[in-house]
């Protein structure tokens, strides 16, 4: 909804554009992660743990700040992801501002409450 009404305000000739840079960015970011997927898969083989930071484990000095740079792009990410996906609930389910706060804090414990159980 909220991407609707920005097209609509954005210049009809720039619509064209925007497209070409959506469809653009997103084939470079997907052709590089099945690539990384592809290359990684070659370089080892079976040996690929599941779990990412599970094939980093006792692999030399390197190994702690790996985990404390996944850890903190884990933590800086989460909120912003988290705030927009509470954002665009809210905004698809609440039409009243007055009630948007409170519905707003329940989808957000909602949430947290199912990345917590995925996790």
């Amino acid at each position: 909804r909220i991407e609707l009404r920005r097209r609509r305000q954005m210049r009809e000739d720039a619509k064209p554009k925007f497209v070409l840079s959506l469809v653009g960015a997103f084939t470079i970011a997907g052709t590089m992660y099945v690539l990384t997927g592809i290359f990684g898969y070659l370089n080892y083989g079976d040996a690929t743990a599941a779990s990412l930071l599970r094939n980093y484990a006792g692999q030399g000095g390197i190994v702690v700040p790996v985990l404390l740079a996944f850890i903190v792009i884990i933590a800086t990410s989460y909120p912003i992801i988290a705030f927009t996906t509470r954002l665009a609930i809210t905004n698809l389910l609440v039409h009243d501002h007055q009630v948007k706060a409170v519905r707003g804090s329940v989808i957000a414990t909602v949430l947290y409450a199912c990345a917590y159980v995925v996790a």
